[in-house]
């Protein structure tokens, strides 16, 4: 029965959410402190003038504001009256609003909207209707789904107790799973697509979106309504194009959720080791992840996660076998990367807030206005010495993490350089995948292509000689047990 009556009120309230102006009422709202921000920067304006315009943005919020909540008052009331009304009419054994607020019935909620919503898409466009921008891809309904599932930690936490409990069994894999962590802009795309197009590896894919923890319930669920997306390039803006069959990094939703308060701090990410009880549910998580293959063969798991380089030795005590690739970049061009997209994604979340926080809930904290460096122990504060406005700044990330690396990295783990993978696919394909005990692609991935070369002048030339020398070391030891002697670090 608490089944029944939530597919009702769900029905129900979505229907009346799609046809009242609720998504366009949140818009307005998020749009309003914006408009605040500007105002308080404006050059153009007197003090007197903002001080108005900043009094009527406050009106214009709270109207807004209640706006909103009359709005989402009639959408409940729309869909708890045939609940109400089916319960009047068969008697239940416990309130309704009682078996309504239960935990199976908030997630049996947010199942069966996407549900409707997407059976509801589909039925639209093959009658030859235009879905609303309420319906299209990371419309307002999308995101505010994305919020529930990623948003809410509690949802998130119990997508994967359900999904375990669910499935009990480990699954049986081709070989020990393959990791890779390095920083961001090192080529950890290119390489993980080469890895995956082998197709004996299972990745986290945007189809495994926006419930990442239950891999093996959202596959079968998803699996009625899914879609096909021609491949686009993505916000990088660096010529790497996705659709929803594109593996990604959406693991580190699994230690953000467990793990947050370890690891991410105000200002920074730092190093830190899960306890065991952690440890095992992410080996129950790698096993559910590679259960949930379409085709049921064995497959070996496949990660791409930077942030991972803050719990390399975690990462070994849940595999032993698991082999770690590290990859690295000539260390001015890594920097002048990461310093165009901190630039290109700090643009972005002024424009769209809903990226920011998209970036939050999958722990990517690389660059952009939720930019928080790894700080590793014995650190300084990044910031004391430069800002993100400074090439230094990411060079000195830059060094810090590799040093970092260098001094902790486990057995079995291999630095690989984004140069040589460029410029000599095929040798260091050969090596790589002679490392990971299986057959190479039979071609390699058209994105390995080097991005081109830029010059930066007036560096700090002792940061510039650190992080040369840090280099030289990667460069001696790439594609080789990444065990250095004490000489080398």
């Amino acid at each position: 029965m608490t089944y029944l009556l939530t597919a009702l009120v769900v029905l129900f309230a979505v229907e009346a959410a799609i046809r009242l102006p609720l998504f366009s009422q949140v818009q307005i709202i998020t749009q309003i402190p914006l408009r605040v921000i500007e105002t308080i920067a404006s050059t153009t304006l007197s003090d007197n003038q903002k001080q108005r315009e900043i009094l009527k943005s406050s009106g214009a919020i709270f109207v807004a504001a209640f706006k909103l909540v009359a709005l989402i008052a009639i959408i409940v009331a729309i869909g708890l009256l045939p609940a109400f009304a089916l319960a009047w009419a068969i008697p239940t054994e416990r309130p309704v609003l009682e078996m309504l607020s239960t935990w199976e019935a908030l997630f049996a909620s947010i199942v069966i909207a996407m549900a409707y919503v997407a059976i509801r898409k589909r039925l639209i466009k093959s009658n030859g209707e235009t879905p609303s921008q309420d319906e299209s891809e990371y419309g307002p309904t999308a995101r505010m789904l994305h919020s529930v599932a990623l948003g809410f930690p509690p949802i998130t936490e119990a997508s994967f107790d359900i999904n375990r409990m669910i499935y009990k069994r480990d699954a049986s894999t081709q070989g020990p799973p393959v990791f890779i962590a390095g920083l961001a802009r090192a080529g950890t795309t290119i390489l993980m697509r080469s890895i995956y197009s082998t197709g004996v590896y299972r990745s986290l894919t945007y189809r495994d979106m926006p419930f990442v923890l239950m891999p093996n319930i959202w596959s079968k669920f998803s699996s009625y309504f899914r879609t096909h997306r021609d491949a686009e390039e993505r916000a990088h803006g660096d010529r790497i194009k996705v659709n929803y069959d594109s593996p990604e990094a959406f693991e580190e939703v699994f230690w953000r959720t467990f793990c947050q308060r370890e690891y991410i701090k105000k200002d920074s990410l730092r190093p830190h080791e899960a306890n065991q009880e952690v440890i095992e549910k992410f080996r129950k998580y790698v096993s559910n992840v590679v259960a949930s293959a379409e085709d049921k063969q064995q497959l070996r798991y496949l990660s791409k996660n930077n942030n991972n380089l803050l719990r390399l030795g975690t990462i070994r005590k849940a595999f032993p076998d698991a082999v770690i690739l590290i990859p690295y970049r000539d260390p001015i061009q890594h920097a002048l990367s990461l310093q165009t997209q901190h630039e290109r994604f700090t643009k972005q979340h002024d424009s769209d807030p809903f990226s920011l926080n998209y970036m939050n809930w999958l722990g990517h904290h690389e660059f952009g206005q939720n930019h928080k460096p790894f700080i590793f122990p014995n650190d300084k504060a990044n910031g004391e010495r430069y800002s993100p406005e400074q090439t230094e700044y990411w060079l000195d990330i830059w060094a810090r993490t590799y040093r970092h690396a260098l001094q902790n990295v486990p057995q079995n783990s291999f630095f690989i350089g984004y140069e040589r993978l460029c410029n000599e696919p095929g040798d260091v394909m050969n090596l790589l995948f002679e490392r990971l005990g299986s057959e190479p692609p039979a071609e390699i991935h058209q994105t390995l292509q080097q991005a081109p070369t830029r010059d930066v002048a007036d560096l700090d030339q002792n940061l510039v000689s650190e992080v040369h020398e840090v280099y030289q070391t990667l460069e001696r030891n790439s594609l080789g047990y990444a065990s250095c002697s004490e000489s080398d670090r």
